[in-house]
């Protein structure tokens, strides 16, 4: 079993009624996700957050008896990890993996909370 050391809210954005994708605001779906987050490389990471650009990172998580779906916001001590895609570990149902694009905090896709109603 992977080791779940961190507790992730998830968001999901709600997206304007009549438009193509256009994002509202984001509501929590999920509060206090176990999951074990990695980037690909903590050089990596570090290039990257210095520059305020975006890394990429897998997510694996136990809940199995979540949806996750592409789009969906995993916060972690303020850090934001965008889902671009979801898939069953080794396809037993036991975990979940998650590719996910890390957002540094200058980076324009970060939620604003001040402007989402929680």
């Amino acid at each position: 079993m992977i080791p779940q050391p961190h507790l992730a809210d998830v968001w999901r954005p709600v997206e304007v009624q009549g438009t193509d994708q256009q994002i509202g605001y984001y509501t929590r779906i999920y509060k206090s996700v176990p999951c074990f987050i990695q980037p690909y490389a903590s050089t990596e990471q570090s290039y990257y957050q210095q520059r305020g650009d975006e890394n990429t990172a897998q997510i694996y998580t136990c809940r199995t008896d979540l949806c996750f779906k592409r789009n969906d916001v995993f916060d972690w001590g303020g850090d934001e990890y965008h889902l671009t895609g979801v898939q069953t570990g080794l396809n037993l149902a036991i975990y979940q993996e998650l590719t996910a694009v890390y957002y540094p905090d200058p980076a324009k896709k970060r939620i604003d909370r001040t402007e989402y109603p929680t």
